[in-house]
């Protein structure tokens, strides 16, 4: 029993520290909305491959943006999102005219076109997966505040977890942040700003 203890706490302090920084991340983000300037500085205009292998250049699409940040190989939390925003895709059909529902990856190594492709399939089709150049993927990362710990330790070279903040993020029709929210609350918030 002795021999898990190492592990019991390596793991422990791990998601420790992720909580840490996901409350960090969150109390930053908050305090951004009261600032009293109008124009917060996240998000904005970006240039990534959709997941059947086309262009998606965003500043190009004039409809608002609702985008959650994630990884196909995630074990649970992303699907379980991912899932949420479909049905609530299917729920509000009515919305698409005005809204797309995107789904970026924060682990593009990994989550080439074909991949994303593959694990959109189980959702609704007009669910957009966002892929790229790891550079170009890095720079919306960074615009968009996102936290992204790849946990590469101890795992072989395409068997990894990645830690990275869970946010649904609006913008709208011209790229400009409107929002955030928990995935665990956002049908209850985002009609306040699609309707």
């Amino acid at each position: 029993m002795s021999r898990f203890k190492p592990n019991l706490i390596k793991n422990f302090i791990s998601m420790l520290i992720v909580v840490i920084t996901i409350l960090i991340v969150l109390f930053i983000l908050s305090n951004l909305n009261k600032q009293p300037s109008n124009k917060i500085m996240i998000g904005g205009s970006f240039n990534l491959v959709d997941h059947n292998g086309n262009n998606y250049l965003s500043q190009n699409i004039k409809k608002n943006k609702v985008i959650y940040f994630g990884y196909t190989f995630c074990p649970d939390i992303c699907p379980l999102d991912v899932l949420k925003i479909s049905n609530f895709i299917e729920e509000n059909k009515t919305l698409l005219s005005k809204t797309d529902f995107i789904f970026i990856t924060v682990d593009p190594e990994r989550d080439d076109t074909n991949q994303m492709n593959n694990f959109l399939s189980n959702f609704d089709g007009n669910l957009i997966g966002l892929t790229g150049d790891p550079k170009d993927v890095s720079n919306v990362l960074r615009t968009f505040r996102i936290y992204v710990k790849k946990n590469k330790e101890g795992a072989s070279s395409n068997e990894y977890l990645v830690d990275h903040s869970s946010l649904i993020f609006l913008l709208d029709k011209n790229d400009v942040y409107i929002a955030h929210f928990s995935p665990k609350d956002f049908e209850q918030h985002i009609f306040n700003y699609l309707h």
